[in-house]
């Protein structure tokens, strides 16, 4: 009986391997792949910086471009680049309320900042000196830059920091009526400064007039407004307006006056 021919098994392990190497050359060209697009989009530059930034009302303006990317220019130049740390260091600006980042598909960088909108500037006792913004977040004046806004000063105790809250009943009256004044044109044109007295009450010292007006704490501002710029609008004219050395609404439901 003559032996059958013997056909040797097919050898798997030989395409087993080979399967293994193009798996292993497949995963390393997706990972170089991802190296390339992650050091394009995180590496050290971008095809273009783009800064905007929302101006404020009276074209007051604390930043430019130029400082943007001077801060920009700093954080691109590390190995890799994160956008939301970038963000956060913007934000460490006093005059930077909020900034966004983002990165397009042809690596372009877009950079939007809003800056905080001040109200107040606050001289306190000890002639320390901060904003106060829309918000009633205290922020530090840098030397070389200023806002043309409302100058509280007198008898303010309370400092800058916490920033991010107004703690004394004098600086919360302080911004109430700041933000008050803020809010209505006729006001807004009329008032000079607000004075803290060591009695705790608010000052108001006009741009027009040698006189003072007495508003007391920042309790029922509407009607304390409202009766001043009828005596104002109405009186004054006719009695002149040197005539008086203050006027007083601190108390309710009556304008009292002192003559000089």
């Amino acid at each position: 009986m003559k032996n059958q021919p013997h056909n040797p098994p097919k050898k798997k392990s030989t395409s087993l391997s080979k399967l293994v190497v193009w798996s292993l050359a497949g995963i390393l060209a997706l990972v170089c792949l991802f190296l390339v697009f992650n050091k394009s989009s995180n590496g050290k530059k971008f095809k273009e910086v783009k800064i905007e930034i929302t101006p404020l009302p009276n074209k007051i303006n604390f930043l430019t471009e130029k400082d943007i990317h001077a801060i920009i220019d700093t954080l691109t130049n590390r190995s890799v680049f994160n956008k939301a740390y970038c963000e956060r260091v913007l934000e460490r600006n006093p005059y930077i309320k909020n900034a966004e980042i983002y990165v397009d598909l042809k690596q372009n960088l877009f950079c939007k900042i809003t800056q905080r909108q001040p109200i107040a500037r606050v001289v306190n006792s000890s002639q320390s000196q901060y904003y106060i913004d829309k918000e009633g977040t205290k922020f530090s004046v840098i030397t070389g830059t200023a806002a043309r806004v409302l100058v509280a000063n007198g008898y303010i105790l309370e400092k800058r920091i916490p920033q991010d809250s107004l703690r004394s009943k004098v600086i919360q009256d302080v911004f109430k009526t700041a933000s008050y004044i803020e809010n209505d044109l006729f006001w807004k044109q009329f008032t000079e400064q607000l004075y803290v007295d060591k009695y705790k009450d608010l000052i108001l010292i006009p741009k027009v007039g040698s006189f003072t007006i007495v508003l007391g704490n920042a309790e029922r501002l509407d009607q304390k407004f409202s009766d001043l710029k009828v005596f104002i609008k109405n009186a004054l004219p006719s009695v002149g307006w040197d005539k008086y050395k203050t006027l007083s609404v601190k108390f309710k439901g009556q304008i009292v006056t002192v003559k000089k």
